[in-house]
């Protein structure tokens, strides 16, 4: 899960560069609209070209990938809080005040075995060691 996370971050970063536009990572429970609260990302997310110049998702946008819900996966929500429920990249690649710490829990699991994913503050995407707890 936490693979498929930070390489669908990566996906949406480099569609940016390749479409030379904006392309938005989301939270979604649905696979067809952004769910508005971060807290939901283990519901799954999708990446699409916003046509709406602040990146947020209205009807007629395309939608390139759609990530259901993994179903061993407890939880995905911000280390501190305060997940973001989406992240815009520019055409450059960049997502700006894009800096979040993922945790991912699975299912059952006592917390020894959640991975953190890292994502920067221009928007790259890194996973950390098992064990590990923050990005620094």
């Amino acid at each position: 899960a936490a693979d498929t996370l930070a390489s669908d971050f990566r996906f949406a970063r480099s569609e940016a560069i390749k479409r030379t536009s904006k392309v938005t990572i989301c939270a979604s429970g649905n696979g067809s609209t952004c769910t508005g609260s971060g807290a939901l990302w283990r519901n799954g997310w999708i990446v699409f070209v916003p046509t709406a110049s602040d990146g947020s998702f209205t009807s007629g946008d395309e939608i390139i990938r759609v990530q259901d819900a993994i179903g061993s996966i407890a939880s995905i929500a911000a280390t501190d809080g305060t997940s973001k429920f989406q992240f815009v990249f520019e055409a450059t690649g960049w997502s700006q005040a894009a800096a979040q710490q993922f945790l991912v829990t699975p299912s059952g699991s006592s917390g020894a075995t959640a991975r953190v994913v890292c994502i920067s503050n221009k928007g790259r995407p890194a996973i950390r060691a098992k064990g590990e707890t923050t990005c620094t």
